[in-house]
């Protein structure tokens, strides 16, 4: 379930008031609080062994704005280099080089020739 929130800056006490929990405490002169407009209901994103499940070769998360092409380029490092964060086979074999203590990177260029070769 997704909400969508308004942004509004209380500058007001009694109008913080209205809209923190009674045992909220202010920390700063100008608060910035969020309230729901309306709630989405919509689908689970589905999960990399779903996917596979599913019938798929290959599963891997991505983001917008980073490349994505079809196959028979799918996979090649020249055209999606730093743009698969993890991966699952259908042969369950699982790449994933996230760590929460460091920023987001992609899989290696190698992993991508061995997804290229099992996609």
């Amino acid at each position: 379930m997704e909400t969508a929130a308004r942004r509004e800056v209380i500058e007001d006490d009694e109008a913080m008031d209205s809209v923190l929990p009674k045992n909220a405490q202010k920390f700063m002169a100008h608060t910035v609080a969020y309230s729901p407009i309306w709630t989405v209901n919509r689908p689970p994103r589905p999960v990399p062994q779903s996917v596979i499940d599913a019938g798929c070769g290959v599963a891997w998360p991505s983001s917008e704005g980073y490349s994505f092409v079809d196959p028979p380029c799918l996979f090649l490092a020249e055209d999606m280099s730093g743009s698969v964060f993890a991966a699952l086979t259908s042969a369950g074999e699982f790449f994933c080089p996230l760590d929460p203590d460091q920023p987001i990177r992609a899989i290696s260029d190698d992993h991508l020739a061995l997804l290229h070769e099992h996609a």
